[in-house]
């Protein structure tokens, strides 16, 4: 069974690059039950490309002790890529474009084996693929560094499964390069450097393994501790110097040829050293000359791993519980000091790594058997520098950038901390030994939780104090980069927590803080609430409110103590589940909309007594008929023309308006119109269970709808009716009275338009030129689909 939080991350992962535009092949997510920790995979038709290539089944060893060299060239095989009709070559190819097309989406696989690709049979319903599987310790990365090892992780796999490789790699990282662009460089040239340290290493290690006592200790053909290693190979054969003398050698300058690039060197001595004659000297020999060759290849492979990172290793390389698990331990303490964010889990980890280097010393010092640890040893100093990568690059973010990536950091530590649980209790089946009391972990996880909130509330406070870190969301936010949103969110989050009980997390200085560095950061980047649920970040002003309609008020307030808005106060809903929800589902949307012409919308208040109030920027200068009406200058075409192109903008994103009129147009303090209320005829009828005609003629909106919702009861809204209304908005607001203004009432309007009347053209307005006053024409053509687009509207406003 799989852990919740591993379920959640391979489907994501796996959803993330199968909808990604790089259309990277994996296998389809066809159940995910977080609950039960299950997550159904869709099945892949074919080999993987270990049994393809003959690495054996998954799980086995390639060879056996028995097999001998004789027996393993009996039969000829046919070619197993022949029944998928491509060559060896094309499905190495494959596999580069296919890890190129994962990179590229900034996805790190973290195990790139032969057993984790799939060749999908050309019979299957999907033809022919190269299918990547099992992102198990898959994460998200933007750095070259990490993808350099997960294409080193590769190119061991490759070295170690299958013999003779060098040329498959090359096509893998030909195909690799070609598909990642621009973006090879800086990937290879981190291998490549891995790689050269690799060689160096090579040697360094080579000279303490050997010089060490743990080495003089075992059966070595009759070395001793002061035996010098040329006198011991001339003892032991050839196939050893070879052995052991090829790091040494391929780290000579003089040996680097342009064909031949660095990493290529590691995978050759690694052939070498498996492929060593055993018969050159004695049993007890070769078994300690195998052992040290293990030693020397985790040795390379933490040094590669740690130069593509980044890391000085220090100390006795591949020597168990010394050198490079201290090193990598310090520096990891080191990096989670330095991380900005989630630092209590930043400090469990650096605990649990210290926690299992002290049970490896322990192992040793009660004298379990080396040959025991050996494997768990090689896998613990990988384990540590994996940590170290992703550690390291948390370490270099700033303070706002730690905050905004706090939630990917701390799913980062966890996985982390999970993969150390999993190696403790290797360690501890391997000892016999029992870890740990249940009550106690649990009442340690609980202090942990409660730590992790007054430290999520530190780090937030501390962004918004510096006056620098809050530009810095600004400047991100401008290019792109919704930096000043999710902090927004994060500050809307804690201050919510903040309301309440008395032991509140969240002190009242706090908490005014939180208000004032909020209210900053809006105030700099003009962004929406995050969280569209005010309740508590919002006053209302004064006893009376500043506008009374006949189905609505509107009041004066401020959010967050500081920022002007108008509280829409609608009296045929009251506050319900249900009104919050749909209001909110509603206003997620109508968020999105960036227009110049469109009024933003905060959210809702569901605390200042029975209705709902909705909240939005307070505009001191009212609606188009108070603002005109006001101001004897003010331009009408100009006002009319940013009007209609707010509402077209509405249109072309599928949204009707349903209300279209002078009230519900505002004016900026730049003279800019600004449409409001969209849709809200709709979502208060949908409260209520009534069709929005039935809304809007409540709430005096006759003389503006379309003939079509007045006389036809099963008429939805449509961007024609809004069209007919924009033509009684602008009759409005060149007469500066009501549409059909002979009409005393609704009823009166009604009869004429039952006989096909329209209003009459007003006299005496110079504004209302012949083509002005034929487009309001067209906008009231009684037939819906005659009537002109919202789209053509502004230019015929403009050029009339």
């Amino acid at each position: 069974m799989l852990t919740v939080s591993l379920v959640k991350r391979v489907s994501k992962i796996s959803a993330d690059l199968e909808m990604h535009s790089h259309g990277v092949n994996v296998p389809g997510i066809r159940m995910v039950d977080t609950a039960q920790g299950v997550l159904g995979l869709e099945w892949i038709d074919g080999k993987s490309i270990r049994l393809l290539l003959g690495g054996g089944a998954e799980g086995e060893d390639e060879t056996t002790e028995e097999e001998t060299e004789d027996d393993s060239h009996e039969i000829e095989e046919e070619d197993p890529f022949d029944e998928y009709g491509v060559s060896e070559d094309d499905a190495m190819r494959m596999i580069g474009t296919e890890i190129a097309k994962m990179h590229r989406a900034d996805i790190v696989h973290g195990d790139l084996t032969t057993s984790n690709m799939i060749l999908r049979h050309p019979s299957s319903a999907k033809g022919l693929q190269l299918v990547l599987i099992d992102f198990g310790l898959a994460y998200t990365s933007t750095l070259a560094e990490d993808k350099a090892v997960d294409l080193y992780v590769l190119e061991r796999a490759f070295a170690s499964t299958h013999p003779a490789s060098e040329l498959l790699v090359a096509s893998v990282l030909k195909a690799y390069q070609e598909h990642m662009g621009k973006e090879w460089l800086p990937v290879s040239k981190r291998l490549d450097d891995g790689m050269r340290l690799v060689a160096r290493v090579g040697i360094v290690v080579f000279d303490k393994v050997l010089s060490s006592p743990s080495w003089t200790q075992e059966k070595h053909g009759g070395m001793t501790e002061s035996g010098s290693r040329d006198a011991w190979g001339r003892r032991v054969g050839p196939n050893v110097i070879m052995l052991y003398y090829e790091p040494e050698k391929v780290g000579r300058p003089s040996l680097i040829t342009a064909h031949e690039p660095i990493r290529y060197w590691v995978t050759r001595t690694r052939l070498q050293q498996r492929q060593g004659a055993r018969s050159s000297f004695n049993s007890g020999s070769y078994e300690a000359c195998r052992a040290l060759s293990r030693r020397i290849c985790v040795a390379m492979d933490i040094a590669t791993s740690a130069m593509i990172g980044g890391l000085n290793i220090a100390g006795d390389a591949g020597i168990p519980g010394t050198g490079t698990a201290a090193g990598a331990l310090s520096e990891i303490r080191k990096c989670c000091e330095q991380i900005h964010a989630n630092k209590q889990a930043c400090r469990r980890l650096s605990n649990k790594v210290a926690e299992l280097a002290d049970t490896i010393t322990m192992l040793s010092a009660a004298g379990v058997p080396d040959a025991s640890l050996r494997d768990l040893l090689s896998e613990f100093d990988l384990k540590l520098f994996g940590i170290y990568h992703r550690v390291n690059a948390w370490s270099q973010y700033s303070k706002l950038k730690a905050l905004l990536k706090r939630n990917e950091i701390g799913e980062g530590v966890t996985n982390c901390t999970a993969e150390l649980d999993v190696m403790m209790s290797k360690f501890l089946v391997v000892s016999a030994l029992r870890h740990g009391d249940a009550q106690a972990l649990g009442m340690q996880q609980m202090e942990a939780g409660h730590e992790e909130i007054r430290e999520r509330i530190q780090e937030v406070l501390q962004v918004l104090r510096d006056r620098s870190s809050l530009q810095e969301a600004a400047n991100l936010q401008r290019h792109g980069e919704p930096a000043a949103e999710m902090l927004m969110r994060e500050g809307q989050q804690l201050l919510a927590e903040g309301r309440g009980d008395a032991d509140d997390p969240v002190s009242l200085e706090e908490y005014m803080e939180f208000r004032k560095g909020l209210a900053h950061l809006q105030q700099l980047t003009d962004i929406l609430p995050s969280i569209k649920l005010l309740n508590g970040e919002i006053s209302r002003i004064g006893d009376r409110a500043v506008e009374i309609g006949g189905h609505s008020q509107i009041w004066k307030g401020v959010w967050l103590d500081e920022i002007p808005v108008a509280l829409k106060c609608l009296q045929e809903v009251r506050v319900s589940a249900r009104a919050q929800k749909r209001f909110i589902h509603e206003i997620e949307i109508w968020s999105k909309l960036k227009n110049p012409h469109v009024q933003p919308l905060f959210g809702i208040v569901t605390n200042l007594g029975p209705l709902v109030h909705v909240v939005s920027p307070w505009r001191s200068e009212g609606n188009l008929s108070e603002y005109a009406g006001r101001v004897r200058s003010a331009n009408k075409i100009y006002l009319l023309w940013g009007a209609a192109g707010g509402l077209a903008y509405l249109h072309d994103k599928d949204i009707v308006h349903g209300n279209v009129r002078c009230s519900n147009i505002l004016v900026s303090s730049k003279g800019e119109a600004l449409l409001c209320d969209f849709g809200m005829a709709k979502v208060v009828g949908d409260i209520n269970s009534t069709p929005a005609t039935t809304t809007l003629t409540r709430s005096g909106s006759t003389r503006w709808l379309a003939p079509e919702l007045i006389f036809e009861d099963t008429v939805q809204i449509t961007t024609a009716c809004d069209v007919w209304s924009f033509g009684m908005t602008m009759l409005e607001l060149y007469t500066m009275r009501e549409p059909w203004a002979e009409k005393r009432r609704d009823a009166h309007v009604i009869a004429a338009m039952t006989n096909g009347a329209l209003p009459s053209r007003p006299q005496n307005i110079p504004e209302l030129t012949d083509s002005v006053w034929g487009l309001m024409s067209e906008c009231w053509d009684r037939n819906p689909d005659a009537r002109p687009a919202m789209s053509i509207v502004p230019t015929r406003i403009a050029t009339g």
